[in-house]
């Protein structure tokens, strides 16, 4: 992909949860996301059909990320693995929690529910794990606990936080 591309996309979801960390969602206009973003409106529709592909893009962008550091653990099920998973899973959580934190103020956090369902999906699916619906006890479980972090203002580190999750997961350790 081109690199003026790839930037103005990045200027754009950047732009976008600038303006929703201030705005409500259906305040935002696209000559709002452009005006911040330093691009044309001819720039976001070649990019973007609507707003909400910004927030895909946004997720897409995080996935990859997080999928690129965690293939060495994928086909794995030893538990040390689970525990790396889970530190740089609640690490990313942390590290965008105000975008996140922004979504959920404007009532589009389904779309990170979606997100982990399929990402999941796609993680059960390369480490051949036989199970039609057993990722989505797990990416529920994930999604309802980094929620109820990041309300607590992340009271834990991305380390405790990890460890409690695969702990009230697994019934491993103690229970409160």
């Amino acid at each position: 992909m081109d690199n003026r591309i790839v930037y103005s996309q990045e200027y754009i979801i950047d732009a976008f949860f600038a303006l929703l960390r201030v705005n409500k969602y259906d305040q935002i206009s696209i000559s709002d996301i452009t005006k911040k973003a330093g691009v044309s409106r001819m720039t976001f529709y070649r990019l973007f059909k609507e707003k909400k592909d910004i927030i895909m893009a946004y997720f897409d962008r995080a996935t990859k990320k997080y999928m690129s550091i965690q293939s060495f653990i994928i086909n794995s099920a030893a538990y040390e693995n689970y525990r790396l998973a889970a530190y740089h899973a609640f690490q990313m959580f942390y590290e965008e929690g105000k975008n996140v934190r922004a979504l959920y103020d404007n009532d589009l956090i389904y779309l990170y529910l979606e997100v982990l369902n399929e990402g999941m999906k796609e993680s059960f699916i390369q480490a051949n794990i036989d199970s039609k619906k057993k990722y989505l006890i797990f990416s529920g479980a994930l999604f309802n606990y980094s929620i109820e972090w990041m309300k607590s203002g992340f009271e834990m580190s991305y380390k405790e936080a990890g460890d409690d999750f695969l702990n009230q997961l697994l019934g491993i350790g103690k229970a409160e």
